[in-house]
């Protein structure tokens, strides 16, 4: 449930007294939730079933305004390779 950007220490604490510790379990007792956390909980039971109405907002990044080169290329990412 710490996924979940907007359930902090306090709401956390009220959930799991109720026996609510997952995603799953917000998305199986939504009415509960609200119940426990008010208007805030109308906002956890969204986030828990993947719903955000919000209007997304493209970000450049901090490379946009640079032509990437290996020089100034941001670094690559990492695999491992299990057949070592």
């Amino acid at each position: 449930m710490q996924v979940l950007y907007t359930v902090g220490k306090k709401a956390r604490e009220k959930l799991n007294r109720s026996g609510i510790y997952t995603v799953r379990d917000i998305q199986a007792r939504q009415e509960e939730v609200i119940r426990l956390l008010g208007r805030q909980g109308q906002w956890v039971v969204q986030q828990a079933l993947g719903r955000d109405d919000r209007r997304v907002v493209a970000y450049r990044g901090i490379y946009a305004e640079a032509q990437i080169t290996s020089a100034n290329a941001p670094p690559k990412a990492v695999s491992f390779n299990r057949n070592l």
